[in-house]
């Protein structure tokens, strides 16, 4: 069995939570599915994606989760929101018909189990969008990080 020697030193063991502010996002890595139960018991399920910082100042080439949540139409709106600002789209109805048109019949689908994900999952790999952050409490009484309006570059 091979050896292995680590220094936990190097690592975090928290989520950092970034001050409120606008920031800009390259999306790195692939999209990794996930399914879970909430806090009431009900499945949690959809598409997470690693986000690295790309705004100049000390929070410069940090990383950060986004969660594409879709067991619910509010939870699916806010994933088009974010997909629509990453693929360069504005957040008004002419631009949301536009996103439509282009989009209808692609391939959204993906796999909780083998992790598999659709064609429409991994357009965005590398792309970049803004954002501004808020920080909220969560039910556990800790603070999170809140993604408030996505925006096209």
């Amino acid at each position: 069995m091979p050896r292995f020697n680590i220094d936990p030193s190097k690592v975090s063991a928290t989520i950092e939570v970034f001050e409120k502010g606008d920031y800009e996002f390259a999306i790195i890595g692939e999209p990794k599915t996930f399914m879970r139960k909430n806090r009431k018991g009900d499945d949690s399920f959809g598409v997470r994606y690693q986000l690295e910082i790309k705004s100049d100042g000390p929070a410069k080439g940090k990383k950060l989760l986004v969660s594409c949540y879709q067991q619910s139409e509010g939870a699916q709106s806010m994933t088009k929101q974010f997909f629509m600002a990453v693929l360069g789209y504005q957040r008004k109805a002419s631009e949301e018909q536009r996103f439509n048109n282009d989009f209808a019949g692609a391939d959204w689908s993906f796999d909780t189990d083998s992790g598999m994900v659709g064609d429409m999952w991994r357009t965005i790999i590398g792309k970049r969008v803004a954002c501004s952050l808020d920080v909220g409490i969560s039910d556990s009484g800790e603070q999170q990080q809140v993604f408030k309006q996505w925006r096209a570059l």
